[in-house]
């Protein structure tokens, strides 16, 4: 993580959010001591650092300065999140990950000094020269996305009354799946549905959940993937085949739990065509010679 490439400079809809939070809580104001920067290092930053040392000196955490820290830092933060998921082809939604990197990070807030609340598979620490506070969010949102990923892979049935991870699967594998499950006289909602297709993924290679993800959610052509990932659209083809195979079986496997029987004998899975090249002398499948006959 390269933090310089992070510190967003502010422009007016930053300053527009901080002149309405001072509008709306006068009690508050001002959030930003501007006196204190100097001109020319104005950044995202700059600008949170005040925010955040002043939620931590606060005997309780002030709703108004946490709500424009949040705001301050919404667009970089969701950049880093949004680049995770697109790097392991993760079907998580950035809404959710960055609502609980605040979740927490209010109650980190709240819970300073003895007994306060931990989270187990991160330390929030303290901004610093070699930390800043971007790093500190990046690093919450990435155990956010491990612990989700985890969930979800370890979550092979819905459980009634557990809550679940929500989640943004590929639309053709839900609609593939529907339709696989209906072949077998079975039902699910729409968000058990989700679920097992993104259950279903995650347990996917990386390389077979990325090269789905270019085919169905960004709707690259073979010859576009090949050029993303250094293959031809003959192998994407193949790989996307086996990614496909690879996704039903799985899928199979929980209708199979899901209905307490052994083994289920279907079709196989939808296949990707590959571009085939034709033979010389052809011509969309007439001949040449045949082609001069017709003139």
């Amino acid at each position: 993580m390269r933090v310089n490439e992070h510190l967003y400079l502010p422009n007016e809809a930053h300053f527009r959010i901080i002149r309405e939070v001072e509008r709306l809580h006068p009690e508050c104001a001002p959030l930003i001591d501007y006196s204190s920067i100097a001109p020319g290092t104005e950044s995202i930053e700059v600008l949170s650092l005040q925010l955040y040392k002043r939620l931590r000196s606060a005997q309780s955490v002030e709703q108004p300065v946490f709500m424009a820290f949040c705001q301050l830092n919404a667009e970089r933060l969701t950049g880093y999140i949004d680049a995770r998921l697109e790097e392991g082809a993760y079907p998580l939604l950035d809404a959710e990950i960055i609502s609980e990197v605040y979740f927490r990070f209010h109650r980190h807030l709240r819970g300073q000094g003895p007994g306060s609340f931990q989270d187990c598979s991160f330390e929030w620490g303290q901004p610093g020269p070699r930390r800043t506070l971007y790093h500190m969010l990046a690093s919450a949102a990435k155990a956010i996305i491990i612990e989700q990923v985890d969930w979800i892979t370890a979550s092979s049935r819905p459980l009634p009354g557990l809550p679940t991870v929500r989640v943004a699967p590929s639309a053709k594998l839900v609609e593939e799946t529907r339709g696989l499950v209906k072949s077998h006289r079975t039902t699910l909602d729409e968000k058990d549905l989700a679920q097992w297709v993104a259950h279903a993924t995650l347990l996917l290679r990386e390389d077979q959940r990325r090269i789905t993800h270019l085919i169905d959610n960004q709707h690259l052509s073979l010859a576009e993937v090949g050029k993303r990932i250094d293959l031809s659209p003959i192998e994407v083809a193949r790989l996307a085949n086996e990614a496909r195979e690879a996704f039903r079986d799985k899928i199979l496997t929980l209708l199979a739990d899901f209905l307490g029987i052994q083994e289920i004998a279907v079709q196989p899975a939808p296949r990707v065509a590959p571009i085939r090249r034709l033979p010389r002398g052809k011509k969309h499948g007439v001949d040449r010679e045949d082609e001069d006959a017709e003139h």
